[in-house]
């Protein structure tokens, strides 16, 4: 089983949650030729798109990077960008065609289809993508640990993940709040070593 995880430096500002949001920010997933499948929410997981009437997955071989991932995300919705992306069971293989590998986006287009890619024909399931995606702002965040789980709830989108300190694991939150922003939340997650913006775990 191979899973890779995009871990992404995040910085935050206040350590508890604020209920003084001064906008909404909604999300409107219906009619859409992309979807996000075996998460907890519509954020999160395997990504599947609608080509001719017919779902199918994404191939992460070749260079796969955040920036393709951000392409998937604004498919979703204008405003979401990629936390994190994934390769392997974490939510799960596909079923039907495997539509594109070798995606190179240059992060500015508006589908994926507006990307270099190959046919995905010699691709396997077992390297179907998968996306994290949120409304705040990539480069307000900062972990050591790896989030898990992303739910859309009336205050905001909560995100939540396990960190290890090498001898203990716990349970780390982050919420991405109505106004955009990042608010953390119970215990925090201390600095593990992370190379080339890669997890690695220090035992």
């Amino acid at each position: 089983m191979l899973i890779i995880a995009c871990i992404l430096v995040v910085f935050w500002q206040q350590d508890s949650v604020h209920t003084e949001d001064v906008s909404v920010r909604s999300y409107n997933f219906t009619g859409k030729d992309i979807r996000l499948v075996g998460g907890n929410s519509e954020l999160e997981g395997r990504v599947e798109i609608l080509i001719n009437g017919t779902w199918g997955t994404i191939c992460y071989e070749g260079n796969f990077d955040i920036r393709d991932a951000d392409v998937l995300c604004r498919m979703l919705h204008s405003n979401l960008s990629a936390l994190e992306y994934y390769t392997g069971s974490r939510y799960g293989y596909g079923i039907g065609p495997i539509f594109y590998s070798q995606i190179a986006c240059r992060g500015t287009e508006q589908t994926i289809h507006m990307c270099s890619s190959d046919t995905g024909v010699f691709c396997s399931h077992l390297s179907d993508v998968g996306l994290m995606c949120t409304g705040c702002p990539r480069t307000a965040i900062h972990t050591y640990g790896q989030f898990e789980h992303v739910n859309i709830t009336a205050n905001g989108d909560l995100y939540t993940g396990n960190c290890s300190n090498g001898t203990s694991t716990f349970q780390f939150m982050y919420r991405c709040g109505l106004n955009g922003s990042w608010e953390e939340y119970g215990q925090k997650c201390g600095p593990l070593g992370i190379v080339n913006d890669f997890l690695m775990y220090r035992l």
